[in-house]
């Protein structure tokens, strides 16, 4: 890129590097000038204007005198093909247009298409923006409430607050549109997922989206509700049947973004089997798919799942302190403190006890932010077996809360590095217990093997 925009001058390049810190698509980051692949979208379509062309045949559509219809599917082909940079500059510049001629009609399109793209992108920094957008229609119809609404759910969600979403959702009506709607199924089960105890609901809500995409001719939409059918029965504990129901999902959808999530959920399911050369496989495909349509969210997920996998199967020695630094641009809470809880514990491992406290701390505020009780109990537990001399009143705290609410496969995993602790002994036979209950006792999960449990205390 900086060799295109300076014709391969350099003594162009000093000036164009600082009208990039100038423009905020880079930072000074020590003696290093950071530019964040989500930034890199924006610099082609930069380059795109200085050469007087568009970066893509959907940047130009409206300008060449398309219809806002026009602008919305070239705005929806952009995102199938995983390219939202474009597809934002398309959809910024028809609602500059709309909004210019006053025409409400079209621009309640383009929002729709403006909802989709955040909704898919799962950032709340990108829903706000989706929130602010609608929030300016320039008449305030029952679509742009809706819009609103459905918006709000989904970022109630991703900060996790479920039941704040829910009460939302129960006022919002059936959409129209199967784009909309398949969404609005979507954020529903993400809300019934993150609900203590709302298994149940799940079921029922999944029952629900089911039915509703039964009638639906379009292969995205089975795709969904393959994935969907794969996230229950990760739920469950079924965990190589939803990395089968994935890996299916994601072989029908014609979306780059369903794709990637059904790719990364699978080697997830397929990680917790321990069938990990799956998991490499799907994480590896989702990682290259990911980086070359500049998807960050799915790029920062891929890295720490082979991040993951390698640290379960003995093969990370030492934390990746780069992925840490890029994870904390990423803008995602709940990935941030997972990058960070699992470079926490390749640190552990490997006897830097001051690095992996750090970042089980970090992890620790992160995990409480996304409202993750597994991960948070879990960094929590890491972080003070790294503290060199913690507080048996926090050790019996987070002990009882393993105990009072046990979570599969994380419970006895707190127990056990409780256990470890001095004036840990009284947990070590609760932790053995839980951990006889766990599959496959010799594989690695987060922090422990359910065997190193029976030998530690």
């Amino acid at each position: 890129m900086l060799l295109d925009r300076t014709a391969g001058c350099k003594d162009s390049i000093p000036a164009e590097l600082e009208r990039w810190i100038r423009l905020g698509v880079a930072e000074i980051a020590g003696d290093r000038l950071l530019v964040t692949r989500a930034n890199l979208g924006q610099l082609a379509l930069m380059h795109g204007s200085v050469q007087g062309e568009a970066a893509s045949p959907a940047a130009g559509t409206y300008a060449a005198g398309g219809t806002p219809h026009h602008a919305a599917a070239a705005a929806r082909e952009q995102l199938a093909l995983g390219r939202r940079d474009q597809a934002r500059a398309v959809l910024t510049q028809a609602l500059l247009v709309c909004r210019n001629q006053g025409d409400g009609d079209a621009e309640s399109e383009l929002l729709s298409v403006w909802a989709e793209m955040a909704l898919e992108q799962r950032s709340p920094v990108a829903l706000d923006v989706a929130i602010y957008q609608v929030g300016r229609a320039l008449v305030r119809t029952p679509l742009t409430v809706a819009l609103e609404t459905l918006l709000q759910s989904a970022l109630h969600v991703e900060h996790g607050e479920a039941d704040r979403a829910r009460v939302l959702l129960a006022e919002l009506a059936c959409f129209g549109n199967p784009g909309l709607e398949v969404w609005r199924h979507a954020i529903i089960l993400r809300a019934t997922a993150r609900v203590d105890g709302g298994l149940d609901a799940h079921r029922a809500a999944l029952e629900q989206a089911s039915a509703w995409a039964e009638d639906q001719d379009d292969p995205d939409v089975q795709a969904r509700v393959l994935g969907w059918l794969g996230h229950l029965a990760y739920k469950d504990q079924r965990f190589a049947q939803a990395a089968e129901l994935e890996e299916r999902a994601a072989a029908r959808t014609t979306r780059s973004s369903e794709r990637l999530s059904c790719l990364l959920n699978g080697a997830s399911a397929a990680m917790e089997s321990g069938s990990h050369q799956m998991a490499l496989r799907m994480a590896s495909v989702a990682l290259v798919e990911a980086a070359r349509t500049r998807q960050v969210h799915f790029e920062g997920r891929a890295e720490w799942l082979l991040r993951a996998i390698a640290y379960r199967t003995g093969v990370a020695r030492e934390p990746d302190l780069e992925l840490v630094e890029a994870a904390a641009h990423l803008d995602v809470e709940y990935l941030d403190g997972l990058i960070c809880l699992t470079e926490a514990a390749v640190a552990w491992r490997a006897g830097d006890t001051t690095t992996a406290g750090n970042l089980a701390s970090r992890a620790r505020r992160q995990l409480r932010a996304a409202n993750l009780p597994a991960g948070l109990m879990l960094a929590e537990a890491l972080e003070l077996a790294c503290t060199p001399a913690p507080r048996m009143g926090e050790i019996a705290a987070l002990a009882d809360r393993a105990l009072c609410n046990p979570l599969p496969d994380i419970s006895w995993q707190v127990l056990g590095m409780l256990a470890s602790l001095p004036g840990g002994e009284p947990w070590h036979e609760h932790a053995i217990r839980q951990a006889r209950t766990a599959p496959h006792p010799h594989l690695c999960r987060e922090l422990l093997a359910p065997n190193e449990v029976f030998t530690r205390g």
